[in-house]
C-alpha cells in the first residue's frame, strides 16, 4: 500500500481539484482520495508530495508509435499495408516495435498509455490496440488489443491508391468501398478471417475512429457511421468548426491533432490550435492527440499547456489528455481518473502539471512504480 500525501490532486472527476489532498494506492487499484483531514490511518509506504500535484497518467487516444519506428526508413515503417484499400483483418499489436525509443520518450512526459494503430492510407486499415507505454513486450502491456477499427476519408486514400489507376481515385469511391465492406459484413452469416473484424463493428462491439480532415469528410463519416449505427469517433477533424453544430447534435466524439506540425497537405490548410478551444467553449468535450510521428508523442502534454495560453483553464486542458481520452477510446471505467476502484495510472509532479518548469517525480502504472 502507498499513501501519497500532501498534494494538489487533480481527480478529473466530480471531486474536481482536491487542495492538499492524498491519494491511497493498493495493489494495482486506486483505495482512497481525499482530503489531508481526512486521512485515514493506514500502514503504508508515504510518498511526500510537499505542495506538488497529483494526476492520472495522460493518454494519447491516437498514434502510431513503434509503427513509423524512430531513424528508420522503409525497414521501420509497418504503419501502412498499402498494397490493398481494404484491410480490416490487421492488428496494430502485430505492426509495432514497443522498445522503439518513442515508448520511452513519451513515458518520460507523463503519457503511461497510447492508443496506437495503422495509418491512414487504406479506406478500412485495421485495428487499434491501447497498450500501457512501459515495457519491451507488447503483450503484457496490452489493455485492450483491438480498441477501435481505423477508417481514413480524404487525401489519402486517393493519393496512395489512385496515384496507382487503381480504386479508389475519388471520395465516392472511398465512401462506397468502405459502404461495401460493412454491408457485405452486416449481411454475410458466414464469419471469416478477412471479415470478422468488420462483424464486430456493425454489431457495435467495436467503435469505428474515422481519420477525416475537411469538413465534407467529416460529414460523410457521420453519414456512414449513421447509416450502418456505428459507435464511432472522429480522428483530426481538422475543419470540425464548421460543422460544429452538426457534430454537437450527433454527439460526435473528437480526437483532435496534431498541432505541432506543418499543414503538410491542402485538407490541413485550417489546421490551428484555436479549434479545440472554441470546441471546448462550445461544450465539446474534446481529446487531443498527438499522432506520432506526425507529432512527436512527448508533445501532447505540451499542447495541452498550450490551450491555457489561449484563455482554457489548466483543468479543462488536463481533461483532453485523461478523462476525455479514456471515454474516447472506451477505457475511462478503469482509467482516466483518480477514482477509488480505477486502476492506479498516477503522476507525481514537484508543481503545477502543464507548466513547463514542472518534473515528474514519480509514475506508477497499474500500482507498479515506474520512476
Amino acid at each position: 500500500m502507498i499513501l501519497i500525501k500532501n498534494a494538489n490532486v487533480y481527480t478529473m472527476d466530480e471531486q474536481g481539484l482536491i487542495e492538499n489532498g492524498y491519494v491511497i494506492i493498493d495493489g494495482d487499484r486506486i483505495s482512497s482520495v481525499g482530503s489531508m483531514n481526512n486521512v485515514p490511518d493506514v500502514e503504508a509506504e508515504v510518498i511526500d508530495a510537499d505542495g506538488g500535484s497529483v494526476t492520472p497518467g495522460f493518454i494519447d487516444a491516437h498514434c502510431h508509435l513503434g509503427m513509423w519506428e524512430d531513424s528508420l526508413a522503409f525497414e521501420g515503417d509497418d504503419g501502412n499495408e498499402s498494397t490493398s484499400p481494404v484491410t480490416p483483418y490487421l492488428r496494430a499489436i502485430d505492426g509495432m516495435n514497443v522498445c522503439d525509443v518513442t515508448f520511452a520518450e513519451s513515458l518520460s512526459s507523463g503519457i503511461t498509455t497510447a492508443c496506437i494503430g495503422p495509418g491512414s492510407a487504406n479506406p478500412i486499415a485495421g485495428m487499434f490496440s491501447t497498450l500501457h507505454t512501459n515495457g519491451n513486450i507488447a503483450d503484457k502491456m496490452l489493455i485492450t488489443p483491438e480498441t477501435a477499427m481505423k477508417f481514413s476519408l480524404g487525401e489519402n486514400p486517393k493519393l496512395v491508391h489512385g496515384k496507382k489507376g487503381k480504386e479508389p481515385l475519388t471520395r465516392m469511391g472511398i465512401a462506397a468501398m468502405i459502404r461495401e465492406a460493412l454491408y457485405n459484413a452486416k449481411n454475410n452469416k458466414d464469419d471469416d478471417f478477412r471479415t470478422g473484424a468488420l462483424k464486430k463493428v456493425v454489431q457495435g462491439e467495436l467503435p469505428a475512429k474515422f481519420h477525416a480532415h475537411r469538413a465534407d469528410d467529416i460529414c460523410t463519416a457521420v453519414r456512414i457511421a449513421k447509416e450502418f449505427g456505428l459507435k464511432y469517433s472522429i480522428e483530426h477533424a481538422t475543419d470540425a468548426l464548421e460543422v460544429a453544430d452538426y457534430l454537437k447534435e450527433n454527439k460526435v466524439p473528437l480526437n483532435l491533432g496534431p498541432f505541432f506540425t506543418d499543414r503538410s497537405k491542402p485538407e490541413m490548410k485550417s489546421l490551428s490550435i484555436e479549434t479545440p478551444a472554441k470546441l471546448i467553449e462550445k461544450g465539446f468535450n474534446i481529446a487531443l492527440i498527438s499522432d506520432h510521428p506526425a507529432s512527436n508523442g512527448n508533445l501532447l502534454p505540451l499542447t495541452a499547456a498550450y490551450l491555457m495560453k489561449i484563455g482554457i483553464s489548466e483543468y479543462t486542458a488536463l481533461e483532453t489528455i485523461t478523462v476525455n481520452a479514456a471515454t474516447n477510446i472506451g477505457i475511462e471505467n478503469q482509467y482516466g481518473t483518480i477514482t477509488p476502484d480505477k486502476k492506479s495510472d498516477i503522476l507525481i509532479f514537484d508543481g503545477s502539471p502543464l507548466q513547463l518548469t514542472s518534473k515528474i517525480n514519480h509514475i506508477f502504472i497499474d500500482g507498479i512504480k515506474i520512476r
